[in-house]
Parts: structure tokens; sequence; C-alpha cells
């Protein structure tokens, strides 16, 4: 249910997408990361690292979020952002 099957969006094996997040379109989740609550991966958007993305947190577009980063509450990232 947290995985789109439309376009070809990934959750990798070691990887979390938990309660209504939602990965889609052509975005990966992977190295121990965590999206979980509401959280929104889509476009080309990369989470890699144990990186986690909580609450109503939107990443979109280029943007690559890696690490000990926490993204959280109503915060969007897009665009080529990217967070370490």
């Amino acid at each position: 249910m947290n995985l789109s099957q439309n376009g070809k969006c990934w959750i990798f094996d070691d990887a979390i997408a938990m309660d209504n997040a939602v990965i889609k379109d052509y975005a990966v989740i992977k190295d121990n990361a965590i999206v979980k609550d509401n959280a929104i991966i889509c476009e080309n958007a990369s989470i890699s690292m144990q990186a986690k993305i909580l609450d109503d947190a939107v990443i979109s577009g280029f943007a690559s979020i890696s690490g000990d980063a926490t993204v959280c509450d109503n915060a969007t990232v897009c665009e080529l952002a990217k967070v370490f």
C-alpha cells in the first residue's frame, strides 16, 4: 500500500515505509531510511542513509535526503535541494 504501482518508484530491502506514507513516481528510499506517518516521497526524490521523513513532510523534485537528517511536520523539500 505504501509503494505506488505506477512509475518506477522503489523501496529497497533495508528501508521502511509505514503508516500512510507514500512512495511514488520515480522516488526511491534505501540504506535504512524510514518514511512514515503521512509523508510523501515523489517525482525523482531519494531518501537514504538512515534519514527519517515523518509526519506530513513532502519530498519532491530531485531532492535528496541522507545521513542522520530528519524532515518532519509540514516541511517540504523540493527541486534540487539536498539535506544531509
